[in-house]
């Protein structure tokens, strides 16, 4: 289980060397998406499974060209339709790791957006796995808290506030509130 989890560890390491824009974005994923896991009440083996997929969820952003992914200016449809495509990739190069399996949906659906308006499949409310809708919102949050090619990254509070503005259309609403508890637990309990 250790050689498993060193294994990933390693693999979502070159990818964001080789293919992401920051340096550690799947372990702060993992790491903030097990937080939130584990503020739900959810049990030890889910946690753990979602700590996996947060390490795996952009292993598909290898097959995207660096002068997209790091493009300083608007992307072109056919870019957007292309980056689009990571969370397939995804789940196409995982699936044939058997010991991976259960991940799957989880890395898939991780762009899927609560009101139903995300991608892959357009997927809503409780039909996106749960894990999915938890790192959902630590990869946005990881995203907006970091510089990136085309923009400055956000402070904090900025990221919050988005996140709480796209409760109940872009993220689950339970999610967020579990997230700010994670990130504020004095502000939360006071709430």
């Amino acid at each position: 289980e250790e050689l498993h989890l060193a294994a990933v560890q390693v693999m979502a390491a070159s990818v964001d060397e080789s293919a992401t824009h920051e340096p550690q974005h799947a372990e702060s994923v993992a790491r903030l998406a097990s937080s939130i896991a584990a503020s739900m009440k959810m049990d030890e083996e889910d946690i753990h499974r979602i700590r996996v997929a947060g390490l795996l969820h952009d292993v598909g952003l290898v097959g995207i060209p660096e002068e997209i992914i790091n493009k300083r200016g608007s992307l072109t449809a056919e870019e957007w339709r292309r980056i689009k495509e990571h969370p397939e990739v995804s789940e196409a190069i995982l699936k044939h790791i058997s010991s991976l399996e259960s991940f799957l949906p989880v890395v898939r659906h991780h762009h899927e957006h609560y009101d139903g308006a995300g991608y892959p499949d357009g997927l809503s409310g409780n039909n996106i796995p749960k894990g999915a809708r938890i790192i959902a919102v630590a990869d946005a949050f990881q995203a907006m808290t970091a510089d990136r090619p085309y923009r400055k990254a956000m402070t904090v509070g900025q990221a919050l506030t988005e996140l709480q503005l796209g409760a109940g259309t872009q993220f689950d609403p339970d999610v967020v509130a579990a997230f700010i508890a994670v990130l504020q637990p004095s502000q939360a309990k006071a709430s």
